[in-house]
């Protein structure tokens, strides 16, 4: 129960205090880490299963194999792999479809393939999984070609098929082949078009350029507007340098999220493009008046088993000081191999 419901500290604790934990309980409280993200903590538990507990079953390691494809821990996937091989249940649907969303989800988009080629009954999962990582890796007629296949295998795409082959419609700038799809998801295979698919549109219009078709449908989509779609416009129409209908979606942001500094920055970088110095000024002044700050970036990278994280700014990192004195001996040595000529 704890763990369904999130509460994942109650849930250890229930565990912990159980004289006798079976394949259930086990199984129970992985999932529940794999499935709010906590791929350490499933990896640990799945640890101590193999050692002290009953013998990990398919549905364990799935849950493993899926949390390492959606943290990207690719090192970690391989290994749990290797060990799905030896105690052979490779052949498992569930497996197969974890191991399909691991390498799809982590880039190796061949190995991906390699295992979705062995399934001997695949299911839709599988399909989905393979169309959503061709898609998502920059193979989008391989999306597209495999999605065309799932009828001839007596097999229906369901809803979350359809997202992954309008991702590769979006990417690949096919507008019509696009609308083709999201027509029939409705038309011939009753499916109720989500707030994803119609992101996808959204997404398709704004990438070939076709902003006013890509705002019709924000304000006519039969789904509450969030600002993820507006931003989505706002993005394209700095691309594209429309000003106008990236005044209007910032509107629309900010009476969401009054405070968003991505959108006033994004705004103001609009108005600068275009040489609207003027309205560009009043943007940046609205935003020192309402005290708006963008937010640090940051990002992460996997080392010995663990990830990282570093923020723009921030030297709290614990290995901060080594980490700096090797950027400076790398940027002192970059500036001695500069030749004369450059300078």
């Amino acid at each position: 129960m704890y763990a369904k419901c999130g509460r994942l500290a109650s849930a250890s604790v229930v565990f912990h205090e159980m004289g006798r934990k079976d394949i259930i309980s086990w199984t129970t409280v992985i999932a529940g880490y794999s499935q709010a993200g906590y791929g350490e903590e499933a990896f640990k538990y799945l640890s101590w299963m193999r050692r002290e507990g009953p013998k990990p079953n398919e549905y364990a390691f799935a849950s493993v194999l899926s949390v390492c494809g959606s943290m990207v821990m690719l090192e970690q996937g391989k290994q749990l792999h290797a060990h799905v091989l030896t105690v052979g249940l490779d052949s498992e649907a569930m497996i197969q479809s974890a191991l399909i969303n691991l390498y799809s989800k982590c880039g190796s988009i061949q190995e991906a393939a390699k295992n979705f080629d062995v399934t001997k009954d695949g299911d839709v999962f599988q399909w989905t999984s393979m169309i959503s990582g061709y898609a998502q890796h920059g193979y989008y007629q391989d999306a597209i070609d495999l999605f065309e296949k799932i009828p001839k295998v007596g097999l229906k795409p369901d809803s979350v098929t359809f997202v992954g082959v309008l991702a590769a419609c979006s990417h690949a700038g096919l507008v019509d082949l696009g609308f083709h799809y999201f027509n029939s998801m409705s038309n011939d295979f009753k499916i109720s078009p989500s707030k994803e698919h119609y992101g996808c549109m959204i997404d398709l219009l704004c990438r070939a350029g076709q902003l006013s078709e890509a705002e019709h449908i924000i304000k006519s989509m039969p789904i509450q507007q969030d600002d993820v779609v507006w931003s989505t416009l706002l993005t394209a129409c700095r691309l594209h340098g429309d000003a106008d209908c990236g005044r209007r979606a910032a509107e629309e942001i900010l009476k969401l999220n009054t405070n968003c500094a991505v959108t006033h920055i994004m705004l103001a970088s609009i108005y600068a493009a275009k040489g609207m110095w003027r309205v560009e000024a009043e943007v940046r002044k609205m935003m020192r008046s309402k005290s708006v700050l963008k937010e640090p970036g940051w990002s992460g990278i996997e080392a010995k088993d663990g990830t990282s994280v570093f923020v723009a700014g921030d030297r709290s990192q614990p290995q901060g000081d080594e980490i700096y004195c090797v950027l400076e001996l790398l940027d002192s040595k970059a500036e001695i191999s500069i030749p004369e000529t450059v300078l």
